[in-house]
Parts: C-alpha cells; structure tokens; sequence
C-alpha cells in the first residue's frame, strides 16, 4: 500500500479549500508565505482545465504551485509546504544522475 499522502482534500466536486493559508519552506527556512486566493488561477479552474486533458482519481495529488515569491531549490534542498487545515508535503530535491 503506498504511504498516505494526508487528507483528503475536495471530498465532493470542486469543494477545495478557497482561501487557504500556505507556507514554503527550504531546509528550514520560510522563503514564501500566501494563500490559496492568490493564486493566478483559482484550484477549481486548474482543476476544470486539468480534467479536459487527464482523469483524476482518488489518491492523486494536485500541486498548484506557490502564490507570491518564487525561490530556486538546488539538488539537496528540502522543501516543504504547508496548507493549513490539509497538511504538510515534504520534498527531497535531487539532480537526476
């Protein structure tokens, strides 16, 4: 059985947290914070524009980028992001080779 990834988050069609608060970290250290409302594109529309292309299913993840700054990661980073009420996802960054 594969690991938990954490719970779930839109339990009915398109019920994504709207505003949620988020945090990026790398090793460490907060590099972005913002929320979910800042987004270029709301989680519902990347969500509609995904499915015209591929079938999501129970268990896949969504990742929506960051809003706000954008920090480079180099191989050997961590990062780690956090959504409140959702959870946290936690990223080793390692150069393919």
């Amino acid at each position: 059985m594969p690991p938990r990834k954490g719970p779930p988050v839109a339990p009915g069609p398109l019920s994504a947290p709207p505003k949620s608060r988020q945090w990026h970290r790398r090793n460490g250290e907060t590099i972005a914070t913002g929320s979910t409302a800042q987004l270029a594109w709301s989680v519902a529309e990347q969500l509609v524009y995904l499915t015209r292309y591929l079938r999501l299913g129970p268990g896949d993840v969504v990742l929506t980028g960051c809003p706000g700054t954008f920090a480079p990661v180099e191989s050997g980073d961590l990062a780690v992001v956090m959504i409140d009420g959702i959870g946290e996802l936690s990223n080793p960054i390692r150069t393919p080779g």
